[in-house]
């Protein structure tokens, strides 16, 4: 009877058992966990040895304790510690522990601060610890002043993409940078904001560098550079007059528990760089690349057999450039062509003898600068060979295939841009392969087109005062009209008499309603100023003023644009680069404060009061 119970129980403990089981499956079956909200905060640090500010610290170790796993990227490029070492410090990790060990012999009673950018992020999510910097001092005390602001290309008002050192000297001479390296530094946001914390007090020199070769001095010729124009005097009073002025901070670098949250993420100021900033001084510094005081050819080229292209460093004077033939005792032999920007010139070769030959070994004379800008005389021998000859000896020799036959069509190419929709203040262009020597205008036609009629239309040829192989076309538009442009055999006569086909190009003008008008009146003009409109970037009109007045920029089409303005110190009416020893600064730039929408049929006035 005890056994029969005993196995009754069994049973009913094992049903018992197996209804709770299926009933915690089934309850588990309705939803799955999904792990919480996403991660979304950086790790932190929880101990450090030595502890954050610590002071009278000697040790060659430093180890910083997170509250996760971490992973570095690009530490040993973003890692930027003031002083510098002058040895790279060792950086890894073990498990949740940063390690920084270094061989240098630290300073006596100098704050360092050590600053990973943004190389350090958690492990699974990757959040990123924006600017960790940790401090210490081999002193009694932290330094607490400080220099920030934000770094600029000169010409065009906007940050590097590739990280830019901002630095301090205490040797206030104007070669520092070249020869010694500084005593505080910060490395530069992707947008340009720079902040060199914990610096004693004096008197400093301030610089920004594009250190290609990170060795903290300036490489001229090879790097970018900028320059403060006065000392940066790091004392109470000096940092309570910054304080009156307008600065802008760095956005917030604290993380979001709310990634949704963007809207008051976007206005926060960094609470560590307001409490920073009453303790420094805030200086935009713009960045440009010197030019080198030596003029030398920078590259040179024979694509095609009828020409030598040459490309100066600088802009040259084209009539004292003269090239002469080794092996050939020819007086003229060749024709310049000059380019808008003054620092090319391609040369035409006259003489049909010299064109077959595949190599030319060229002596070029032209007016230099040496490295101390004194003016001198040069002359560089130069080997020319024919570049279409190589890539098809090497075509061949890879394919093993014969040389490619010369076109037997003899004719010489011409294109025009007269086709589409043209612009009715537009010049439209004709351009010829070989210079051309004359233009005979009788062959030369442009015709209205109304339906099937045709009938002629009044036009002028405009030479061109650089090319030797482009002319204009300049005729009073009408709007919305049909045109024919033609050009029959002759019209144009080359350096090598080569005849060309009839070339016929149709197009229709634009109407005039599809164009804007914007008036900008400009005062507190006391240089001469380049104004540019520009649009994605790109100039599309550019005008001068030497005074104050009104600038009509019209035939816009309807899209944004943006209003430049160069301070033309010099008068040379294009953007003149610095000069780091002579303490001259790039030619200053603003921009206009404002977006400028255009639409068509539409008239905008704007005032823009410069200092």
């Amino acid at each position: 009877m005890k056994n029969k119970e005993i196995i009754q129980n069994y049973w009913y403990y094992f049903l018992s058992y197996l209804t709770i089981g299926l009933y915690v499956i089934s309850c588990a079956s309705v939803g799955s966990i999904n792990g919480g909200p996403k991660d979304v905060d950086p790790p932190k640090i929880v101990k450090s040895t030595p502890k954050m500010f610590a002071t009278n610290f000697k040790e060659k170790e430093i180890k910083i304790d997170f509250d996760e796993y971490i992973q570095l990227k690009d530490v040993n490029q973003q890692l930027n510690v003031s002083p510098p070492f002058k040895k790279k410090p060792k950086v890894w990790l073990k498990n949740k522990t940063l390690i920084i060990q270094y061989s240098d012999t630290l300073k006596d009673n100098t704050t360092y601060t050590l600053n990973f950018g943004n190389s350090v992020s958690d492990l699974n999510e990757g959040n990123i610890y924006n600017n960790l910097e940790f401090v210490f001092s081999t002193g009694n005390y932290i330094d607490s002043l400080g220099v920030r602001g934000k770094i600029l290309n000169a010409f065009d008002l906007k940050p590097e993409k590739e990280s830019l050192l901002a630095m301090l000297y205490s040797d206030l001479s104007d070669s520092a940078p070249l020869k010694e390296t500084p005593i505080f530094t910060s490395r530069a946001d992707k947008d340009g904001y720079y902040s060199i914390n914990n610096v004693k007090p004096g008197t400093y020199r301030l610089y920004a560098l594009k250190d290609k070769n990170f060795n903290y001095k300036y490489d001229p010729g090879t790097e970018a550079i900028a320059f403060c124009d006065s000392n940066i005097i790091l004392e109470s009073t000096e940092i309570l007059k910054s304080q009156n002025k307008n600065v802008i901070f760095p956005p917030d670098t604290a993380s979001y528990k709310n990634p949704k949250d963007t809207t008051h993420k976007k206005h926060q100021v960094d609470s560590l760089a307001l409490k920073r900033s009453k303790n420094s001084i805030y200086k935009e510094l713009f960045l440009f690349n010197e030019k080198n005081k030596g003029q030398y050819i920078k590259n040179y080229s024979r694509k095609d057999k009828h020409n030598l292209d040459f490309g100066f460093y600088k802009p040259i004077k084209y009539d004292s450039v003269f090239l002469k033939l080794v092996y050939f005792d020819l007086k003229s032999w060749y024709l310049q062509e000059k380019y808008p920007t003054h620092d090319s010139l391609s040369v035409w070769i006259t003489d049909t003898n010299i064109v077959k030959v595949d190599t030319l070994k060229t002596i070029v004379q032209y007016w230099g600068n040496s490295n101390k800008g004194d003016l001198i005389w040069k002359a560089d021998t130069l080997y020319f060979r024919n570049t279409l000859i190589e890539k098809s000896e090497k075509k061949s020799e890879k394919r093993s295939v014969k040389k490619p036959e010369k076109s037997k069509s003899g004719l010489m190419k011409i294109t025009t841009n007269a086709s589409g929709t043209v612009d009715l203040n537009s010049l439209p262009c004709i351009e010829t392969e070989f210079p051309f020597t004359k233009v005979n205008y009788d062959k030369i036609q442009l015709n209205q087109k109304v339906d099937t009629v045709e009938f002629p239309s009044k036009f002028e040829i405009i030479t061109d005062s650089l090319s030797l192989r482009k002319v204009s076309i300049k005729s009073k538009w009408v709007e919305q009209t049909n045109y024919k442009l033609s050009i029959f055999p002759g019209a144009f006569e080359d350096l090598y008499k080569m005849p060309h086909d009839t070339i016929i190009s149709s197009f229709t003008t634009q109407k005039l309603e599809y164009y804007g008008k914007l008036t900008l009146k400009l005062s507190g003009v006391k240089i001469p100023v380049i104004v540019q409109l520009l649009s994605m970037d790109k100039v599309e009109v550019e005008k001068f003023a030497v005074s104050d007045g009104n600038i009509v920029f019209d035939y816009l089409q309807p899209k944004s644009y943006t209003l430049k303005i160069i301070y033309d110190e010099n008068g040379d009416k294009r953007w003149t680069s610095g000069d780091l020893i002579k303490k001259k600064q790039p030619e200053k730039v603003i921009y206009y404060k404002e977006e400028i929408k255009m639409r068509s049929n539409w008239d905008i006035d704007i005032v823009w009061e410069i200092e």
